[in-house]
């Protein structure tokens, strides 16, 4: 997902093009991103040494070991609060455009779909070949149709973490309205305030009905996991994408400013206590919301103080290539499964996790930088064609 344009001076002028100071500005949030796909990556291969679950783990592994890569996971959160904030600052940076929220949907369309139809045919072949059957055409026309995060069977199957695209695109859809009603700090905490009490009354709901003898309680016993349909849909996840507004409109005017003093604190106390979250995170419908609101000032945070490590060409190159990295990364970590045990490295080694990470990793980022460059980089060039068709 492309960094923003720099926000407009003036609603009625033309969006202006990013200078060097302005892309220097928003480089941390490719860091984010990066970041954000190692930490996925990291969980799918943490899982991978215990299959089954947490009870098979190695003995090697102390239980917060397991639980803090298995929080990975929350690095689909991090995704989700740094493109509220890059589509956040994208749409005040062209509201002034003609057509602006029919460009903004074909930019956000031609940015998604190439790469996310290549994962539609991926992993339908994964699905014939690990079962010998075709994967139901209704997970497929609804995944090409972006309607999945609205399927309880089907929202997470046509591509491995598929829900999180399809999460995100109704988040698209919103955001032109939003943009209009959130002007400002204070209408942004309103619209995190109302987001977390969606997704506390959501697990009250849950806890009071999940033993319910009826279709309700039926449907929640089924859905109310972490593998499940009411964990993954756009209600439960909004309040992340509303940190992500809340962490717009704290940093919007102090970017490229000299940090206060507060903010290097800010940043190592973020830190720890994202790590520690991390480490001794408990798992329920709500934990979700609780570290993406420790993601807040952690962002904030980096965002003003741009350390070396967020931005540097590393974990930025990632960063630019995470959303090919998502798509690839699952398939192929499946088949490093298969072949490394063979190679005399059984999953319970002590060598295990860090070698099916780092082959993970680095075949994801070699394999995304190539369908970037073959299919991102041309559907996005297709997209300004028809931009440019529009009457500006």
């Amino acid at each position: 997902m492309n960094s923003a344009t720099p926000v407009m001076e003036s609603p009625a002028s033309p969006a202006p093009k990013p200078t060097d100071h302005a892309v220097r500005k928003l480089d941390w949030i490719d860091g984010m991103r990066g970041l954000a796909v190692l930490m996925v990556i990291a969980v799918h291969c943490i899982i991978s040494t215990s299959p089954g679950g947490p009870q098979n783990k190695p003995e090697w592994m102390a239980d917060w070991v397991y639980t803090f890569f298995h929080s990975g996971k929350y690095g689909v959160q991090l995704f989700f609060v740094v493109s509220a904030y890059t589509m956040l600052h994208s749409f005040y940076g062209r509201k002034g455009e003609k057509n602006a929220a029919t460009k903004f949907f074909i930019r956000r369309y031609f940015r998604i779909a190439p790469m996310f139809y290549f994962g539609i045919i991926l992993y339908y072949g994964f699905y014939w070949f690990s079962r010998r059957e075709f994967m139901p055409l209704e997970a497929v026309g609804l995944t090409a149709l972006f309607l999945h995060g609205f399927s309880p069977p089907y929202i997470n199957t046509a591509v491995a973490g598929g829900w999180s695209i399809g999460v995100e695109f109704m988040f698209y859809a919103l955001v032109p309205v939003l943009a209009l009603v959130i002007r400002n700090l204070r209408e942004a905490l309103i619209f995190l305030a109302a987001t977390l009490a969606l997704a506390g009354g959501l697990f009250v709901a849950v806890v009071l009905n999940r033993e319910s003898p009826g279709w309700l309680g039926e449907f929640i016993r089924t859905y109310n996991n972490q593998d499940g349909f009411l964990y993954f849909w756009l209600p439960n996840q909004l309040f992340v994408f509303a940190v992500g507004f809340v962490l717009f409109f704290l940093v919007k005017d102090r970017l490229g400013e000299d940090p206060p003093r507060w903010v290097r604190p800010l940043y190592w106390a973020s830190l720890a206590g994202l790590l520690a979250a991390c480490a001794f995170n408990p798992e329920h419908i709500l934990a979700h919301a609780f570290l993406a609101a420790a993601f807040l000032p952690f962002c904030a945070s980096i965002a003003l103080l741009r350390p070396k490590w967020a931005t540097s060409a590393l974990i930025r190159r990632i960063g630019v290539d995470s959303f090919g990295i998502y798509i690839w990364h699952y398939a192929i970590k499946i088949l490093f499964d298969r072949f490394l045990p063979k190679f005399g490295l059984p999953n319970d080694s002590v060598w295990f996790f860090p070698v099916i990470f780092l082959c993970v990793t680095g075949m994801s980022v070699l394999l995304a930088d190539l369908t970037r460059r073959w299919v991102e980089d041309p559907g996005q060039a297709l997209g300004r064609k028809l931009i440019k068709r529009l009457p500006s």
